[in-house]
């Protein structure tokens, strides 16, 4: 097709009309002669146009109109075209099968956007004490739940998600086993826990089952129906083992809890309730990697009872394991057992806490008195803001220590966190806990 050149104006006067434009091949140079526009001329110019701009729309605006998101009247809304073509993108905003020869190919020229980045993980503040039991060496009860847990209840309910290791059995009937203490309280225990602000509780210890077995579905629906979370206890080894799931601030956690202490008798079976037992780290280990690999979750929390009781230092055996869990998949992992404060460690973006001592106990020896209260933030770029407060328990209820118990407290901290490389300063009452 020959190219067209662009029109010019007409030479010479046309009147109170000025300039026609008109194509130049088609009309004569025009001379000094005057020619007479008619409104005949005038009419037939301007359907010319319009046949020509009809033309022009038809050839190019219905090609514009058919490109992915116009809208042209077709029965496939907008939102389904955009489904159907995120669809066909694949992982990421990548090309999936067949990428490239549809609307979501890259057209020549066009701009390429960059790939989106995964969503942040949410950041989640968790609170963790250590062993709650309503009862003393002498098997008589401190009081209810609610009255020993008062004290600590702002700090219990501030954080996102608290946990606790219950140590002890929820229920008035079954046989004391066969052990030297055998601890247990109501079944309205549980409303207390739930009220103080407590969210998850493990039973992996060694009391939990101090009533016998058959005691424990009724104490799970307990403490169930209170809202709590139950991590390492169920009416089989498999949800005994499982990784228990909560939902706090958009985030998905998931928290594991087993015991080394356990009586072997305690432990749950594939057909009998109980909780989850073994002596075999490589279990959890493993547990901890098939929570990681599900993908379910946005953090993973690994609640143990292990260690030796009465001592400020963590073993060689809970520092290998606990670096194993976190090498596995784990954000934190928290301890109870020794009925001591043990050290705080930070290891690789993960946080261990080997022992959070007592928390309600009904004990009058200072050192099984000497507690703490461990706040942290899981974030998407691992554990921070890792601070303690030193807790005193006076009468088998815990209170914020102060004067001289929390001196003595204070120096445990740091005592037991500095075997483990961990600089600990205080401020406001709180220890704090830097990298090493």
């Amino acid at each position: 097709m020959a190219q067209r050149r662009k029109s010019r104006p007409l030479r010479g006067p046309v009147g109170s009309h000025g300039s026609l434009y008109v194509r130049p091949n088609l009309h004569p140079v025009y001379g000094p002669r005057r020619r007479i526009i008619t409104p005949r001329r005038i009419l037939t110019v301007a359907l010319v146009l319009l046949v020509a701009a009809g033309g022009a729309y038809t050839l190019y605006g219905l090609r514009g109109a058919h490109k992915p998101g116009a809208t042209d009247g077709s029965t496939e809304s907008s939102s389904t075209a955009s489904a159907s073509a995120t669809k066909t993108a694949g992982p990421k905003g990548g090309g999936g099968p067949g990428a490239g020869a549809g609307a979501g190919a890259t057209q020549p020229g066009a701009a390429k956007k960059p790939a989106s980045k995964p969503d942040a993980r949410p950041t989640v503040s968790i609170a963790a004490v250590g062993d709650i039991c309503f009862m003393d060496s002498n098997h008589r009860s401190l009081g209810s739940a609610e009255e020993l847990l008062a004290s600590m209840k702002p700090q219990l309910s501030a954080a996102d998600l608290t946990l606790g290791n219950l140590e002890i059995a929820l229920t008035s009937g079954g046989a004391a086993q066969d052990k030297t203490y055998t601890f247990r309280a109501p079944l309205s225990s549980a409303e207390g826990l739930a009220g103080a602000g407590i969210d998850v509780v493990s039973i992996a210890n060694n009391h939990a089952l101090d009533y016998g077995r058959e005691q424990l579905p009724a104490e799970l629906d307990a403490l169930r129906s209170a809202g709590l979370t139950v991590a390492g206890g169920g009416l089989n080894k498999k949800q005994a083992t499982s990784p228990q799931t909560v939902n706090r601030v958009g985030a998905r956690i998931g928290v594991l809890a087993f015991s080394e202490i356990t009586p072997e008798n305690f432990a749950a079976t594939d057909t009998q309730p109980g909780v989850a037992y073994t002596r075999n780290s490589a279990e959890i280990t493993a547990a901890v990697a098939a929570a990681k690999a599900s993908k379910s979750y946005d953090y993973i929390i690994v609640m143990m009872h292990w260690g030796v009781e009465g001592d400020y230092q963590n073993s060689k055996r809970q520092s290998t394991e606990a670096h194993a869990f976190i090498d596995a998949g784990a954000d934190a992992v928290i301890g109870s057992h020794p009925h001591r404060i043990q050290g705080v460690e930070y290891y690789k973006s993960g946080l261990i806490a080997y022992s959070l001592g007592n928390f309600v106990f009904g004990t009058s020896g200072l050192a099984n008195c000497q507690t703490m209260l461990l706040n942290f933030k899981l974030t998407d770029a691992g554990v921070q803001t890792v601070t303690v407060a030193p807790v005193y328990i006076l009468r088998g209820k815990p209170v914020l220590a102060d004067g001289s118990d929390w001196d003595k407290i204070a120096n445990i901290i740091k005592t037991t966190s500095a075997y483990n490389g961990t600089p600990v300063t205080f401020k406001n009452n709180v220890a704090i806990f830097g990298k090493k």
